[in-house]
């Protein structure tokens, strides 16, 4: 069974689409080093307050959703893992720009940088990341019955699903290390390609960009957003 999940493209089949929702083509602009370029998509507009979300039709919905309930026990476990480690990574992190700055400091504010540091920076550090650990378990629960509401009711299963994963991660769909990563423009599918690409997810990665589990199923704006004081999306069909 494949997931709308490992592609990040609107598709391209015609989508007929119930309820509060419609298929709309849309003029996207984004700001480039050489001014301001567009790109046309076609969305699932949320009618309501005009949320947009990759094209993808009822029956890819529903197939991803059942994905989804099956991987999550692995993801979520994998989240608070990845929370756990990041307790040691934040915690000599902190240490090593302390130590940095006591080492350029009189004794007086050296002091104060350590006290500092061991007061209230690593409790805040190792209190923010077992939350992160706590959360998990009790998002995941709200996850999996979204997927399943998603199993009836695929686009508005989707909306809630995008919802809470951005409350889990307390982040929208630009906070994924993929958002950023700038592909290989080496030949698809050579060992040069795949090396590139490795670097630039690490590279992503180490930024502390995360993971969404459910990609596709976030929004991708909202037909009011605005960029450079231009409008982002213009309307070609509805």
């Amino acid at each position: 069974m494949t997931s709308c999940c490992f592609y990040d493209s609107p598709s391209t089949a015609g989508t007929t689409v119930p309820g509060n929702w419609r298929e709309v083509t849309l003029e996207k602009k984004s700001v480039a080093e050489n001014g301001t370029i567009s790109i046309r998509h076609t969305y699932i507009e949320d009618i309501s307050n005009g949320d947009l979300y990759l094209n993808s039709n009822g029956a890819e919905l529903t197939k991803t959703c059942a994905a989804l309930i099956l991987g999550l026990p692995f993801y979520t476990f994998g989240v608070m893992f990845a929370d756990l480690v990041k307790i040691v990574t934040g915690i000599v992190g902190i240490a090593e720009r302390a130590f940095k700055e006591i080492r350029q400091q009189p004794v007086g504010e050296a002091l104060a940088t350590l006290f500092f540091a061991l007061t209230w920076e690593v409790p805040a550090h190792i209190a923010t990341s077992l939350w992160h650990v706590v959360k998990a378990p009790l998002y995941a629960v709200a996850f999996f019955f979204a997927c399943l509401y998603g199993l009836v009711n695929p686009y508005d299963g989707r909306k809630w699903i995008g919802k809470i994963e951005q409350q889990w991660h307390e982040s929208d769909y630009r906070g994924d290390w993929r958002s950023k990563m700038q592909l290989s423009k080496k030949p698809k599918g050579s060992f040069e390609n795949t090396c590139e690409d490795i670097q630039s997810a690490c590279q992503q990665i180490s930024l502390g960009k995360m993971h969404f589990y459910a990609l596709c199923m976030q929004k991708r704006g909202n037909v009011h957003d605005k960029v450079a004081n231009l409008t982002r999306f213009i309307r070609v069909t509805a």
